[in-house]
């Protein structure tokens, strides 16, 4: 069984916050098993959310880790608990080798959809998990929602 390594923390100002998480991943850093591998996942509740690149570039630098996703919500949550309205983070870490996973461009299309899915990994290794992150601002995003279960040969979850 693989080992997710996670953390959750809130506080007063986004610095504070991520400490506590650096501290909380202290198996992800250089030279541990993660190594340079791994996939991390990163949700902050609204109020980090105009830190939200200066987190993942500090959590990059910090671990080793060149591949990060995530979003901002209302609310996060993690093994020891959830938080709203205030400022929280919350991290997920998949040790997997470089080879098993894929990060494909933000598309704004239903055709950059099919094309980054036709061209791309997916068609090249079957059936697919995809985790997909969907963007509110973007105004074609109840098409490309709809188009995902044409684009290839997988089973797609998200928000």
């Amino acid at each position: 069984m693989t080992d997710f390594i996670s953390a959750l923390a809130t506080g007063a100002d986004w610095k504070t916050i991520l400490a506590d998480v650096g501290g909380q991943l202290a198996g992800a850093s250089p030279g541990s098993k993660l190594g340079p591998n791994g996939l991390g996942f990163i949700y902050t509740t609204e109020p980090l959310a105009d830190h939200f690149s200066d987190i993942v570039i500090t959590l990059r630098e910090r671990t080793g880790i060149r591949h990060w996703v995530g979003c901002v919500g209302m609310g996060v949550c993690g093994s020891d608990g959830e938080y709203h309205d205030q400022p929280a983070l919350s991290v997920l870490i998949a040790p997997w080798s470089e080879e098993s996973f894929r990060v494909f461009a933000t598309v704004s299309t239903t055709q950059a959809l099919q094309d980054m899915v036709s061209n791309d990994w997916a068609s090249q290794n079957g059936p697919v998990f995809g985790l997909a992150h969907g963007d509110p601002r973007n105004r074609h995003l109840g098409e490309i929602v709809e188009a995902l279960p044409a684009a290839g040969d997988g089973y797609f979850v998200g928000g």
